[in-house]
C-alpha cells in the first residue's frame, strides 16, 4: 500500500512538473506573440525610453516630431536639395566639355546624375567627377571660364553638403542609408519643460540607442 502511494505521488509530481514547464513555455510564446509592434515602433519606443531615463520628470516627455533619416528625408532639407541641384548642373557642364574633347569615357552614369543625383550616390559622384576632371585637364591646358566656374560651384556645393550631413553624423565620403546595423532618427520632443531636437542612432538588433546628438 505504501509503495503504491509513493508511486502515485511520484507520477503526480512528474505530471505537475511537466504541466508547469508546459505552462511556462506557453506563457513565453504568448509573450512573444503579444509583441505585435512594428520595427519602427520598437525603435521609437527605444528612443522614448532613452529620453525618459535621463529626464528629471519622465512624465513630462512629449513627442513633437520623429522622422527616420533616409534618402527622402535628407533630400527634403533645403540646403541639401540646393547643393544636389548645383552638382547636377556641374555634371551637365562637364559632360558638354567632355563631348567636345571626343572622350571615349562611358557617360551613362553621369548623364543619369545630371538629371537626378541621389544623396546616397554622392560618394560615387566624387570618384566619377575626379575622372572627368583628369580627362578635361588633358584636353584643355587652360580650362574655359564656364568650366572653371562650374568647378568652383561644385566645390562650394560639396562643402555645404558635407556640413549639412555632419549634423546627422554622415559625410559626403560615406553615405549608407540602407538597412544596416543601425538606423538614424531626427526627434523633436518636450521634456522637463524644454523643447529639444536631437539625432538618435538606434541599434537594429538590440533596439537600444547607441548614439545621441543634441541639436541647437
Amino acid at each position: 500500500m505504501r509503495a503504491e502511494t509513493l508511486r502515485t505521488h511520484y507520477v503526480m509530481n512528474k505530471t505537475f512538473r511537466k504541466n508547469a514547464l508546459l505552462a511556462l513555455a506557453l506563457a513565453f510564446f504568448a509573450l512573444l506573440s503579444c509583441d505585435r509592434r512594428s520595427e519602427e515602433e520598437k525603435r521609437a519606443d527605444a528612443i522614448a525610453a532613452f529620453v525618459m531615463d535621463y529626464a528629471h520628470n519622465y512624465n513630462s516627455y512629449k513627442v513633437v516630431d520623429l522622422k527616420k533619416i533616409d534618402e527622402a528625408y535628407l533630400e527634403g532639407q533645403q540646403i541639401i536639395k540646393s547643393s544636389l541641384k548645383i552638382l547636377q548642373d556641374t555634371t551637365r557642364t562637364k559632360l558638354s566639355y567632355l563631348a567636345l574633347s571626343n572622350s571615349q569615357m562611358d557617360m551613362k552614369q553621369l548623364v543619369s546624375w545630371s538629371e537626378k543625383l541621389p544623396i546616397d550616390a554622392v560618394d560615387s559622384y566624387l570618384t566619377e567627377s575626379a575622372k572627368v576632371d583628369r580627362l578635361l585637364n588633358q584636353h584643355w591646358e587652360n580650362a574655359p571660364t564656364e568650366l572653371t566656374l562650374a568647378r568652383q560651384n561644385e566645390a562650394t556645393a560639396l562643402n555645404s553638403l558635407n556640413d549639412a550631413l555632419a549634423l546627422f553624423n554622415l559625410s559626403i565620403y560615406s553615405i549608407n542609408l540602407g538597412e544596416g546595423s543601425s538606423s538614424l532618427y531626427y526627434h523633436q520632443f518636450e521634456v522637463d519643460g524644454m523643447e529639444k531636437a536631437a539625432i538618435f542612432e538606434v541599434d537594429n538588433e538590440a533596439l537600444d540607442v547607441i548614439a545621441y546628438k543634441e541639436l541647437g
